[in-house]
C-alpha cells in the first residue's frame, strides 16, 4: 500500500488544481462576428479591413478572397454591443450583440 506524506499530498493537490484550471481555460466558450463584405453592386470585396469595437477594446481582420471575415471575441464580452467598421470608414457600418457562443452574421456593404 502506498502512503503519501503531507508534502507529497500537497504537491499532488497543487498539480491537480493547476491542471484543472488549464483545461477550464482551454474550453472557455467564445462568440464572435462573421460575415461578408460587398460593394454597392453585390460583389464580394476581398482585402477589406473589418474592425469590431466593443467596450474599450477592438479587434480587426481582413476579408479573404471570397470577401468573408470572422472575428473571435473573448467570452467576457458576451452580451456587449459591438460596432463594426470597414476599411477607412469612420462611422460604424453595423451594430450587433456579441453572442456567448457561435457567431452573429454581419454582412457589410461598402462603396
Amino acid at each position: 500500500m502506498f502512503v503519501m506524506n503531507k508534502t507529497q499530498l500537497l504537491v499532488v493537490t497543487i498539480l491537480v488544481m493547476v491542471t484543472s484550471q488549464l483545461f477550464v481555460g482551454c474550453s472557455s466558450t467564445r462568440g464572435g462576428i462573421e460575415g461578408h463584405v460587398y460593394d454597392s453592386k453585390g460583389r464580394v470585396k476581398p482585402m477589406v479591413q473589418v474592425t469590431a469595437a466593443y467596450g474599450n477594446d477592438k479587434l480587426s481582420t481582413v476579408t479573404n478572397s471570397d470577401g468573408s471575415y470572422r472575428l473571435v471575441i473573448p467570452a467576457e464580452y458576451a452580451g456587449h454591443r459591438a460596432r463594426v467598421y470597414a476599411s477607412n470608414i469612420s462611422a460604424p457600418v453595423a451594430h450587433c450583440t456579441i453572442p456567448a457562443a457561435g457567431y452573429n452574421k454581419v454582412n457589410v456593404q461598402v462603396k
